[in-house]
């Protein structure tokens, strides 16, 4: 009962803020003009176009890899997704699956907050059933308007409260940069930590994506990897290690509109066999 207590103490102020910096955008009738469209829309479309008020390439403006986050979204941008991710395993271990629903939204100097919304699938008793699996809330900071810092540093804080398991808090810095023209680069540092409970697991990752517009500038093809290193209270320095790599894909059909497909595949013998990610987002203002 504590816990339900303390979920909605934590909910219930990043809900009425989300609204509350979402309204504007959603209420405001009269049509926008160059000077207040974060990203502009021109017939030209580049993914490497300068765009908004940190001078930052389009690419970087929605998810442009599944594992990998970039930057921040421009000032003023209310953006929303849906993600699944699936496990398949080597072993006779059911599949699982993870839905999130995220809602995400770009303040002044070059902050994000985002709030997700977690449902797993998992085979319990011989049968398959969907229930709540907690709520993320992030913060991002990038530390300067992009190109004045090397691989744009940005910084990025979680915490996940988890329905029948222990609050996580995590830390990550994301990098990401133009490699010439038409080629992206994304990769990040994390440090996650289970903030209470017997266990108190802990998790390293480190992911590592590149992509290219070169065929098209409304599909990036490219490749990701994704490494965890996880341990326990009581197996601290033994750390349990999964690499997962595969190709990645990021489709516009639509300006406002991305989607990000990144079929994986472990490494290791105790890794899963696959670690399939779908992502579905959309501008809203």
């Amino acid at each position: 009962m504590l816990r339900k207590l303390g979920f909605v103490k934590f909910s219930l102020p990043i809900l009425v803020a989300t609204v509350t910096l979402a309204a504007p955008s959603l209420l405001n009738a009269q049509p926008k003009t160059a000077d207040t469209i974060p990203v502009q829309v021109s017939s030209s479309y580049s993914a490497d176009t300068k765009v908004g008020s940190y001078n930052q390439p389009e690419w970087t403006t929605h998810r442009n890899f599944s594992t990998s986050r970039s930057y921040v979204i421009p000032e003023g941008t209310l953006g929303a997704e849906v993600w699944l991710k699936a496990h398949k395993y080597k072993d006779d271990t059911p599949n699982d699956y993870l839905l999130q629903q995220e809602i995400e939204y770009g303040l002044a100097n070059r902050v994000q907050l985002d709030l997700y919304f977690n449902q797993i699938n998992e085979e319990r008793d011989g049968k398959r059933k969907w229930d709540t699996e907690g709520v993320q809330y992030e913060i991002r900071w990038a530390m300067a308007n992009w190109g004045e810092i090397l691989l744009n540093p940005t910084w990025y804080a979680e915490y996940h409260w988890v329905k029948n398991a222990a609050e996580k808090g995590e830390i990550r810095l994301l990098l990401a940069d133009n490699f010439g023209e038409n080629l992206h680069f994304s990769a990040n540092l994390g440090y996650e930590l289970e903030l209470w409970g017997e266990e108190r697991e802990r998790e390293l990752v480190a992911t590592v994506a590149l992509g290219s517009t070169s065929l098209s500038q409304t599909l990036s093809i490219g490749a990701e990897v994704k490494g965890e290193w996880t341990d326990t209270k009581d197996t601290r320095g033994h750390m349990h290690k999964e690499t997962m790599i595969g190709p990645s894909f990021n489709w516009r059909p639509t300006r406002s509109i991305h989607v990000d497909l990144a079929p994986l595949f472990g490494l290791q013998e105790d890794a899963p066999r696959n670690e399939v990610w779908l992502i579905v987002g959309a501008e809203l203002n």
